[in-house]
């Protein structure tokens, strides 16, 4: 009889102890979700709703140790320019003060398993699904494409990996797409490995440059007072910059208080295309050398990584340390 009461014991506690170790809470209050986490020592919280004039769904507040870092009353993602038309996505609304873009599906998951109801929940990994419908800014009735992206969340960082599919009527130039940009709350100085800034350089001295100066430039690090936030374009896809001319910017920097990368400049689309992008904003209190190189730690793909930053660029670095 001891013995039976000894196992059992042995697996309750086993199943305390597993459900203690999920590291995410996550309070789900209809669509609004508030995301809460500690990582490397610090406490980061994210609430993802509608916001923005066009009412978006996407992170809306992002705070460390329970300060406001980022904060999304302009653009985080999107939005896209129409050469002679306007612009339309994000923060955008119309020349005529309509919406440009609504989201129309949204879906959340922890660990692989739907949330639907209203209520706390203890997990490991965050996936959020949404679709967007941009309007086609030469008549606002047509859909010029839709926006799906897929944010994950864990630990420090946010994971996010957007499909933009065109189904305007007719072709148009896309004269300038950002794609991902960061409206972080407070920077003080910019880095950016592999592009013009090879060390952090004070807000108010950093500009743009091009892409075919610096082709290696995929990641821009901007350092706040509470905090460090980065945001690394991963080289594929849009993130290769292929569609960005050697003589066009590929980097924006301090310009209505934010940061750009820049993934389109005068590209011609048409129904049918489809352009995708994955990046990772990271935030961080604590950076460090390894190997001599500026470095960092978040989440890739679902995994714990090091991003090490050099003249090449950054990348991340798979790492068995799971804190």
């Amino acid at each position: 009889m001891k013995r039976v009461y000894f196992i059992l014991l042995t697996m309750l506690v086993g199943c305390m102890t597993a459900h203690a170790a999920k590291p995410i809470s996550v309070v789900k209050q209809g669509e609004r979700l508030a995301i809460l986490t500690m990582h490397d020592g610090s406490q980061y919280e994210y609430v993802f709703e509608r916001c923005m004039a066009n009412e978006l769904y996407t992170f809306h507040t992002v705070k460390v140790n329970g300060v406001i870092v980022n904060e999304a009353t302009s653009d985080n993602i999107g939005p896209l320019l129409v050469e002679n038309a306007g612009w339309t996505g994000g923060n955008h609304l119309l020349d005529n003060g309509n919406r440009s873009a609504r989201t129309v599906e949204v879906g959340f998951m922890a660990d692989g398993k739907k949330m639907e109801k209203d209520k706390t929940y203890n997990c490991n990994r965050v996936d959020i699904a949404v679709k967007n419908v941009l309007a086609d800014p030469r008549n606002e009735d047509n859909v010029l494409c839709t926006e799906q992206v897929a944010y994950v969340v864990m630990g420090n960082s946010i994971d996010v990996t957007l499909q933009l599919s065109f189904e305007c009527k007719e072709p148009c130039v896309i004269d300038r797409y950002y794609g991902m940009q960061s409206m972080m709350v407070g920077e003080k100085a910019v880095y950016t490995p592999g592009g013009a800034y090879s060390d952090f350089t004070r807000i108010d001295d950093v500009n743009r440059f091009k892409q075919g100066d610096y082709p290696s430039f995929n990641c821009f690090i901007e350092q706040g007072e509470k905090c460090t936030q980065a945001s690394y374009l991963a080289p594929e896809d849009l993130g290769r910059h292929t569609l960005v001319a050697d003589d066009d910017v590929s980097f924006i920097g301090n310009s209505s208080g934010k940061c750009y990368h820049k993934m389109m400049g005068g590209t011609t689309v048409q129904s049918g295309d489809t352009f995708k992008w994955h990046g990772v904003y990271v935030w961080y209190v604590n950076d460090f050398t390894l190997r001599g190189k500026y470095a960092f730690k978040g989440f890739y793909n679902g995994e714990p990584v090091i991003y090490e930053c050099d003249t090449n660029g950054a990348r991340p670095l798979i790492t068995k340390n799971k804190k």
